[in-house]
């Protein structure tokens, strides 16, 4: 074989091995670059899932958090189970418990609180209170009076409703010109729980209409209770 065209052969075939060997290389170079690539994707979905599962559980345990600071509260008030703002309850609920009211089966009923009294003339509500010649009521407590009657003259008047909270003294007073006297007496009730006690009997002028002037014939103080 002329030497000239066996090498040129085998250098064809040197060229044509080392053009393979730089694709091969060339492929796997690119394969490697996907695969690096991939791996950096998958990396990165894996940091945004974790992260996302963290601000999750976080919003998770703002909420039980948030649920823990309830703002309202149950109470029994009045022998009813009520559920209400828990800021300033005991304020506008006066004498009401936390939680629910006992049932009626198995333990004693919580006793009905009175936030409403009336203070009145007779057994009745209602009852006007009578006053011959003069007199007043004054809520010594608050220092407010509640009945000035100054007319010289017998004269009646409307029950006085909420005279004052439970504990307050009440000041009854009197006053005669001459001749008949009288006050009706006084009766204490509460609107809740429809009880109602006599805080004073009465003044008739031991029945006559002869009696001699005199400036203050009642002076008496009494609390409001029943």
């Amino acid at each position: 074989m002329d030497t000239v065209v066996f090498d040129g052969i085998v250098r064809e075939m040197g060229e044509v091995s080392t053009r393979r060997n730089f694709t091969r290389l060339l492929g796997g170079a690119v394969a490697l670059g996907a695969g690096l690539a991939l791996g950096g994707e998958s990396l990165a979905k894996s940091k945004n899932h974790g992260k996302a599962h963290a601000q999750a559980k976080a919003k998770s345990a703002g909420r039980v958090a948030a649920q823990g600071k309830k703002k309202t509260i149950t109470i029994c008030f009045q022998n009813q189970t009520r559920t209400v703002k828990k800021k300033g309850y005991q304020a506008k609920f006066p004498g009401a418990t936390p939680g629910p009211c006992p049932s009626g089966t198995g333990g004693a009923q919580q006793p009905a609180v009175c936030t409403t009294f009336v203070l009145s003339g007779g057994p009745n509500p209602s009852d006007p209170i009578t006053i011959d010649d003069d007199g007043s009521i004054l809520n010594v407590t608050t220092g407010k009076f509640l009945l000035i009657d100054n007319n010289g003259q017998a004269s009646s008047h409307n029950a006085i409703v909420s005279p004052g909270k439970v504990g307050d003294l009440l000041r009854v007073r009197a006053t005669d010109w001459g001749g008949c006297r009288s006050f009706s007496p006084l009766w204490m009730h509460c609107v809740e729980t429809g009880q109602s006690k006599q805080v004073f009997s009465g003044d008739n002028g031991n029945g006559s209409c002869t009696n001699p002037k005199q400036a203050d014939y009642l002076d008496i103080t009494f609390p409001i209770a029943l």
